[in-house]
């Protein structure tokens, strides 16, 4: 079996490579002007330049709700708080805190952390 981090990165580059052909054949088909932002590559980018910094681009800083999804009583706690009280926990990983999330590319499994989501954005709309 394929391990988790290796299989979502084939299936992100399968996905790109479909993406690319579907935008391809839209531009030949239509008048429409788009722009493409290569985001995987940039992303590699950026971690290479936090590693080279000596910051924690490997690491999560929040343990959050899709780490503790175990079994069905525990799923069904956390989704009746979300449901009842509108909130779900998240909790620091050991030797990350509200002081030193910046040193971090990633702020959950998911989501990257503010600088990283700022140089998108500024490259997206420069």
């Amino acid at each position: 079996m394929e391990k988790p981090k290796v299989l979502a990165t084939k299936l992100t580059e399968s996905f790109n490579v479909k993406l690319a052909n579907s935008l391809d054949d839209m531009r030949e088909s239509t008048d429409l002007e788009t722009k493409v932002f290569d985001l995987n590559s940039k992303m590699k980018n950026m971690l290479s330049e936090y590693k080279s910094k000596g910051l924690n681009y490997q690491d999560v800083c929040i343990l959050n709700v899709a780490d503790q999804f175990r079994g069905f009583k525990e799923n069904i706690k956390i989704l009746l708080k979300l449901i009842l009280k509108g909130k779900l926990d998240a909790h620091y990983n050991p030797g990350c805190s509200k002081e030193t999330l910046k040193n971090y590319f990633f702020f959950d499994c998911f989501h990257s952390t503010a600088e990283p989501h700022h140089k998108v954005g500024n490259e997206i709309y420069a």
